[in-house]
């Protein structure tokens, strides 16, 4: 977060609150507000993972497919709000994170719902970002073809869309490697140039966040440095050139099997 001024943030999805008690350690200068559907889910949070509002963290109970832009005159939201809108000032928000599973297992993606990576919602969320905001989705899929189209729908709004965690593009043309896609997360830029800072910087940024917050612990350190290093820019062109490699990778072994077959 910006030493010269207070940075807001949107989190969609509480759980236990893990995410928002890291927030806000180790960003205590953004303000967050928190969208949680289920009130219960707030009462357990706060009763058994040690989750606690304060006057940087809010939770509005509400729906988050319901976030919205008001009018240029920002209104804070209600956060006793259950069942309406809940609205942001455009431009107004620095990040956004969406965590959220889905109650449907038939589609191949249990986190999170198709509805949040709806284009039209992917929209809305764009409108809320500043210029430099960035949007961050934990996507869970046993589909590949979810992931991809995950990152399609963003590119389709965003200038630059980026992968962490497991996913590779080169993995697409392996159909077993399940890992590379059963849990990543997607960020996404407005900017069609953002360029990805060296290691070094990230390190050095890291170790001042790190020094600044009181995170002594070496293996936490470098554990959250293997997932900034991990971070790239999506080009659909590979994923494309894999595909094609893959489909390769298939008839080769099926001439495989049938030339073992005669041969028996």
């Amino acid at each position: 977060a910006s030493k010269s001024k207070d940075v807001k943030a949107l989190v969609i999805g509480l759980g236990g609150g893990g995410l928002l008690n890291f927030l806000s350690r180790f960003q205590p200068r953004m303000h967050t507000t928190v969208v949680e559907l289920d009130h219960y889910v707030v009462e357990i949070s706060k009763a058994h993972f040690g989750f606690c509002e304060n006057e940087k963290m809010s939770v509005c109970v509400g729906d988050g497919l319901s976030v919205c832009t008001t009018s240029p005159a920002e209104k804070p939201p209600d956060t006793n709000a259950t069942d309406q809108t809940i609205s942001f000032a455009p431009a107004s928000i620095s990040a956004i994170i969406i965590d959220v599973d889905s109650k449907d297992s038939t589609c191949g993606m249990s986190c999170p719902p198709a509805s949040f990576v709806d284009i039209t919602y992917l929209q809305t969320l764009s409108s809320l970002l500043t210029e430099e905001g960035i949007l961050a989705i934990n996507v869970s899929a046993r589909d590949p073809k979810m992931l991809e189209l995950v990152k399609e729908h963003l590119l389709s709004v965003f200038g630059t869309v980026l992968i962490g965690g497991d996913d590779d593009d080169n993995s697409s043309a392996d159909e077993d490697n399940e890992e590379s896609y059963l849990n990543v997360v997607v960020f996404a830029k407005k900017s069609k140039c953002y360029k990805i800072p060296g290691r070094m910087d990230l390190v050095d940024a890291l170790c001042t966040m790190c020094d600044e917050n009181g995170l002594n612990d070496a293996h936490a350190r470098g554990e959250i440095e293997d997932c900034l290093a991990s971070i790239r820019v999506w080009n659909p062109k590979n994923t494309a050139r894999n595909d094609k490699k893959g489909a390769g990778k298939k008839k080769g072994n099926n001439k495989k099997k049938s030339s073992k077959k005669k041969r028996k």
